[in-house]
């Protein structure tokens, strides 16, 4: 099972890595479980790109990050936190794939209008 870890607004990837390894130190020894820490745009190492200008091309981009994961077509865990489970919400309603295990969403909004930021899901509720 794999784990991808979507940090929020003013963060990176660095906020999750605590988690990750108590994640993968409380595993049992008969399972496999890989954690994946992701840096949006703009944020942590990829610091230089360019940060995208709504949350459909912050989808956009995450869908070209979880395609370079070695995930191998197996299952996994979404997990976004603020403006990482935006972003975690609009790849789901774009781009989901059947090796989407869950989709966990913490402290998002959801206040944010199909107009303003491209998500399908939301255009398809107003």
């Amino acid at each position: 099972m794999h784990f991808v870890f979507l940090h929020g607004w003013c963060f990176d990837q660095r906020v999750w890595q605590s988690t990750a390894a108590a994640l993968q130190q409380a595993a049992p020894r008969n399972r496999s479980l890989h954690c994946h820490t992701l840096s949006l745009p703009g944020y942590g190492e990829r610091q230089e790109a360019l940060a995208p200008a709504n949350v459909a091309a912050l989808a956009a981009d995450l869908d070209q990050q979880l395609a370079a994961l070695p995930l191998h077509g197996e299952p996994f865990v979404l997990i976004g936190w603020s403006l990482g489970a935006l972003t975690a919400l609009a790849w789901a309603a774009q781009y989901a794939t059947p090796a989407l295990h869950r989709l966990v969403l913490v402290s998002g909004t959801a206040s944010l209008s199909g107009a303003r930021h491209g998500c399908r899901a939301c255009q398809r509720s107003n």
